[in-house]
């Protein structure tokens, strides 16, 4: 006799391990549940409505394990018959949507909406958890078809039935993909909250989907790295459930990602190992889209090869023709703009003029069609039609509508991080901009005149560099998270070198890590609001500036081609340089600070020191000779640049000892702080000591002597939350401390203090007083340039929130020459000396091991 009571209990848990995703486990209990109820066969309507059911989710579980849309189909038939015998008009509504929702699945979109308007015939007399799920299922097919309003009013009905119904499992689902009609709709913000949301609400755990979709975001965002942090979570539990489908989606998103890192040959693997996991699903949509990024990823190698860039171009042609064929219109646009890019770096004529691939023909959308810009466009296609504009009319010999489509696509870009309130994605996201900033520096290079490649590079600048000030509201969460991050880094700490607690750390460094990804999500979900001001200053103001003192210089760098050129502007005359090879910079950089890093050590024998020495003077020798040699700078020089180059020793090379030497994030920046006005008479100063530096109470001692009324903290009193006031509300902060550059995680950079680090990431939720900070640390002064030619550390977060100017160290410095360097810096800063001479002057004097610190943003 069969027990119908165990018999919906098993049928209710094998659904709820469908729905989780869970989808093999959930085939073996239906399955199993199927040969019980049928073998009773008592033909009672509860055991026929058992069947009906446990079919519907055995097609789920069949299609995504195997991919099998004709056994799923089959089995929603034999649902059907049971639905039949039980007399159950709502089940029937169940087998409607799911057909549906397989169809959607398997890439049949048409017939997918044609099925759910059939499952909407039976919406009001199905049960309230197939109506929602038919809602969300329906809301999800609108967002794949641009409908955005139409998906929101379906998943908030869905939000609303399954919260009446305190069904919590499809309401995260409904939440979830309402946060993706916000990434959909370009509120990058606005959707990872939407996001988190519905994961914290979801039972058991957060579903594996919620992973992938996340990592699109982040994807968008530019964080390309986080993105692969939620994959690789997504993908072992995808492959444990054995869902094809997913893992290919894992597949063709990681290709994207390396194809944003400038990892094209890996991104093609990727994207044409998702193609052939597609392929064999059956799933052509899936298949066109994968093929469509692997196409683009072979447009990054094909790099500015004509011969190979005409092949791919004919390859680019056919896809789009087999797309528009197919109905996929979306594709054949995106087709059809990387064709018209790909034919101009080629050297052909996109709108045919004797090409063999006229666009407009044979299924290709007309040149006109693929660059016109929609209200519909995803933020980064807006970019890509910029870009191929740009290149169309240069190739059209119209430079000034080139300079414009830039112009204006670098604005475009600066509105869109604006919605960031979080310095993380403002940063990240100037990889949008990067190719355009590219083009417009080769725009002006081809015009060879030093004011237009001035223009260029501070317009590309105040994009990507130059962020508008963050100010999230107040975060008690947040503020315990990171507390929870300081304790759990300090208790870390305390047990380096202790082999038999081996394990006790590394579960604090996965703690630390958690905790870490946590703080930088509540900071990726607030949107922001921030007023944004695109202008950049002129070379003639700088000129102006620059004839208050005859004997200064600025020069502006930027790279383009594999190479640094350099815009040298002085009181009487400007003119472009072409400079050193990247990599060869970037070489000499390494050696550098690695010889820098040794003679750092309190300890190391003569003879190796001697040796380190001597290379080390020849390898600044060589970045001075690179970078510097024939600028005629005699006297201060600002050097406005980006990338790496904002952590070269500058004060430490040849041609700069004793000499006044800046370093800015662009020279309009530099150019705002000095029209700010001049130091106050009385600056309020604070010296802090952190823990466990030798010679920091005596630094920040000698440094309080210094200045009159000065405020000097030790011991406990010196606490992170002591300092992180002090940059809000002093003139001159002096901190002498052990530093942290984190190269994966820059926000993460911190001072170690008496209560535990403090951290960048704490400091953009204010505005800075706009004086002058002191970092008497390791490697505050470091960066991690990320995609886009972002780079982001300490020192460059202190600027962006206001600071003025900041002294910081870019390796590692030994403890005695930062006490002796900084003291006497701080000696002549009281004398009226500004930052920049002072510390010139400090380093000419000091004949100890190296001291490696430089003078960011501008002279305080």
């Amino acid at each position: 006799m069969l027990d119908l009571d165990l018999a919906e209990q098993r049928l209710a848990e094998g659904l709820r391990r469908n729905a989780e995703g869970h989808s093999a486990a959930a085939a073996r209990m239906l399955r199993e549940l199927v040969r019980t109820v049928e073998t009773a066969a008592d033909g009672r309507p509860g055991a026929e409505l058992v069947l009906a059911r446990a079919y519907v989710g055995l097609a789920t579980s069949t299609f995504d394990t195997d991919a099998d849309l004709s056994a799923a189909q089959q089995h929603l038939r034999r649902a059907a018959e049971h639905a039949e015998a039980a007399g159950a008009d709502a089940v029937r509504a169940a087998i409607r949507g799911q057909q549906a929702l397989l169809l959607m699945r398997s890439g049949r979109l048409a017939d997918a909406s044609d099925a759910f308007g059939h499952a909407m015939e039976l919406i009001d007399v199905a049960l309230p958890r197939d109506q929602v799920r038919i809602l969300v299922n329906r809301g999800t097919l609108a967002l794949e078809f641009g409908r955005l309003d139409q998906a929101r009013t379906d998943l908030r009905a869905g939000v609303e039935i399954a919260a009446a119904e305190g069904d919590v499992l499809v309401e995260s689902m409904a939440r979830h993909n309402l946060g993706y009609t916000d990434f959909l709709a370009g509120n990058l913000p606005r959707a990872l909250a939407e996001m988190s949301a519905a994961a914290d609400i979801a039972p058991g755990g957060r579903n594996p989907v919620f992973y992938l979709d996340r990592a699109r975001v982040l994807r968008e965002a530019g964080l390309v790295r986080d993105a692969d942090v939620a994959l690789t979570s997504a993908a072992e539990e995808f492959r444990a459930d054995r869902r094809g489908q997913e893992l290919a989606e894992v597949e063709l998103l990681r290709a994207e990602c390396a194809l944003v890192e400038g990892a094209p040959d890996r991104g093609r693997t990727l994207a044409l190992g998702a193609a052939r996991r597609f392929r064999r699903r059956g799933n052509v949509m899936w298949q066109r889209r994968s093929e469509f990024v692997a196409l683009r990823c072979e447009r990054g190698l094909a790099a500015e090869s004509p011969a190979r860039l005409s092949r791919l171009a004919t390859r680019i042609t056919e896809f789009v023709e087999t797309v528009a064929g197919e109905g996929r219109q979306d594709l054949a646009d995106a087709g059809g703009l990387l064709l018209a890019g790909t034919l101009l770096a080629a050297g052909e004529d996109p709108a045919g003029g004797g090409s063999e691939r006229p666009a407009g023909t044979a299924g290709v959308p007309s040149l006109d069609a693929v660059l016109r810009l929609r209200p519909d466009d995803t933020f980064r296609t807006r970019i890509e039609r910029r870009e191929v504009r740009a290149q169309l009319a240069l190739a059209r010999h119209d430079a000034t509508r080139a300079r414009r489509e830039v112009r204006v696509g670098l604005a475009e870009l600066t509105d869109h991080r604006a919605r960031f309130d979080s310095l993380d994605l403002r940063t990240a996201a100037a990889v949008h901009g990067s190719r355009l900033a590219g083009l417009g520096t080769a725009l002006a290079l081809a015009d060879g005149g030093a004011a237009r490649l001035f223009d260029s590079l501070e317009r590309a600048r105040s994009v990507l560099v130059r962020v508008p000030g963050v100010s999230g509201p107040a975060d008690p969460e947040g503020a315990e998270l990171l507390g929870a991050l300081r304790r759990a880094e300090e208790e870390s700490r305390d047990l380096i070198g202790e082999p038999e607690h081996a394990t006790q750390r590394a579960r604090l460094r996965e703690r630390v890590a958690d905790l870490q990804r946590q703080i930088r999500s509540r900071a990726w979900e607030r949107d922001g609001a921030a007023p944004v001001d695109t202008d950049v200053v002129t070379l003639g103001r700088v000129r102006e500036v620059l004839r208050t003192d005859p004997g200064a210089t600025l020069v502006n760098f930027g790279a383009y081609g594999g190479r640094w050129y350099a815009v040298e502007v002085s009181a009487g005359r400007s003119r472009v340089r072409e400079l050193g090879p990247t990599v060869r910079v970037a070489e000499l950089m390494r050696r550098v600070r690695a010889d820098l890093d040794a003679l750092a050590l309190p300890v190391l024998p003569e003879p190796i020191a001697s040796t380190v020495r001597t290379a080390l003077a020849d390898e600044l020798a060589q970045l001075d000779e690179i970078l510097l040699a024939g600028s005629g700078a005699g006297g201060p020089l600002v050097l406005a640049t980006g990338g790496n180059l904002a952590a070269v020793p500058w004060t430490l090379l040849p041609s700069r000892r004793g000499l006044p030497t800046v370093v800015a994030p662009s020279a309009t920046m530099w150019w705002r702080a000095w029209r700010a006005g001049v130091r106050p008479d009385r600056p309020t100063v604070l010296a802090v000591a952190g823990p466990g530096l030798d010679r920091a109470e005596n630094e920040v001692a000698r440094v309080g002597a210094a200045w009159p009324g000065a405020e000097v903290l030790g011991g406990v009193g010196a606490t992170a939350g002591r300092v992180r006031t002090a940059l809000a509300d002093h003139d001159v902060v002096h901190v002498a401390a052990h530093g942290v550059h984190q190269s994966q995680s820059p926000l993460f950079s911190s001072l170690r203090l008496a209560d535990g680090p403090l951290f960048a990431h704490e400091l953009e939720d204010q505005h800075l007083r706009g004086g002058c900070v002191l970092i008497s640390a390791c490697e505050a002064g470091l960066v991690s340039v990320r995609p886009g030619d972002q780079p982001i550390g300490l020192a460059s977060v202190l600027l962006q929130l206001g600071t003025r100017a900041v002294v910081a160290g870019v390796a590692n410095v030994n403890d005695r020459a930062a006490a002796d360097v900084m003291a006497d810096v701080h000696t002549r800063l009281a004398a009226g000396a500004d930052s920049a001479t002072a510390l010139a002057a400090a380093l000419a004097e000091h004949d100890g091991p190296p001291a490696p610190f430089v003078c960011y943003g501008s002279a305080w």
